[in-house]
């Protein structure tokens, strides 16, 4: 698949092992033009992002034995937006990923309603304004 101008389409990064969930959110991406990459590892996840070519991280914050800080400090050095989601009532793993620099922590319910959104403000590429 490749976007109008015949370029690759603009990529996320998805590190979760629920499928089921992956499957909603590479559909949101294909809507907004775009493609989503699934890794099931914290050391999975940095290799790409240090690869290069990503618009956006998202993160299943329940995935075994992530490292938030870790991913967190790759994202940022590549310049790639983080967006991290668990349960409502693991508090502590959101508040981890908000005190490592993730751009957004969501419970999983918000970040169900507003996935499609969150794809949108990433994957669609910016239309420049004439001045």
């Amino acid at each position: 698949m490749s976007s109008a101008d015949g370029s690759a389409p603009p990529l996320g990064l998805f590190l979760s092992s629920d499928l089921m969930f992956g499957s909603r959110v590479g559909g949101g991406a294909r809507q907004c033009g775009g493609k989503i990459e699934t890794v099931l590892s914290t050391a999975q996840a940095v290799e790409r992002l240090e690869r290069g070519g990503y618009r956006l991280l998202i993160v299943d914050l329940e995935t075994p034995g992530l490292d938030v800080e870790k991913l967190a400090e790759t994202a940022r050095k590549s310049g790639v937006p983080t967006v991290g989601y668990a349960s409502h009532v693991r508090e502590a793993v959101l508040q981890r990923a908000t005190d490592a620099g993730f751009d957004e922590v969501h419970p999983r319910s918000r970040f169900a309603a507003q996935v499609e959104g969150i794809l949108a403000r990433s994957l669609v590429p910016k239309l420049s304004t004439p001045e």
